[in-house]
């Protein structure tokens, strides 16, 4: 009898379970309902954070055609105020606008589907038409228009 409490000393001393509940038990992930609750609430957070940025980013971009360049004289000098006039050959509309510091002008917001023909005028003087095709699907081009046009 002596041999058999031995035995069983021997066998179940060394695999004591603690009789705190299994706190001090590392290995567990789940302690208590309350540990559950809180890696369930990290897991949500995380999905919301990866996941819920591209969700709102599925807005429909609105793409336009930006138009630019310079005026320039025989000399390649920038010419202030010349009226630069562009059309949408779709839609017939006309819009001008004047130079600026360097020859500078600038349309934004072109629907990119259209066709469009631009022009400069300086003191009774034109540059030549140059045309931008819909078949173009560049969204930002730089046209350099000269006055008077360069002769052939």
């Amino acid at each position: 009898m002596l041999l058999n409490m031995r035995m069983k000393k021997r066998i179940t001393g060394n695999y004591i379970q603690p009789s705190d509940g299994g706190a001090a038990n590392a290995g567990s992930l789940f302690h208590s309902p309350w540990r559950v609750i809180g890696l369930l609430a990290v897991g949500v957070f995380y999905l919301a954070a990866v996941f819920a940025p591209p969700l709102l980013g599925k807005q429909k971009r609105v793409t336009t055609k930006t138009i630019s360049g310079c005026v320039l004289d025989e000399n390649e000098n920038g010419i202030v105020d010349a009226a630069v006039s562009i059309t949408d050959i779709q839609s017939g509309k006309k819009f001008t606008t004047a130079s600026k510091e360097g020859g500078r002008f600038s349309f934004a917001d072109l629907p990119p589907g259209h066709d469009y023909e631009v022009q400069a005028a300086y003191k009774d003087k034109s540059s030549e038409v140059r045309s931008v095709s819909s078949l173009d699907t560049r969204l930002r081009l730089v046209l350099n228009l000269r006055i008077p046009p360069p002769k052939d």
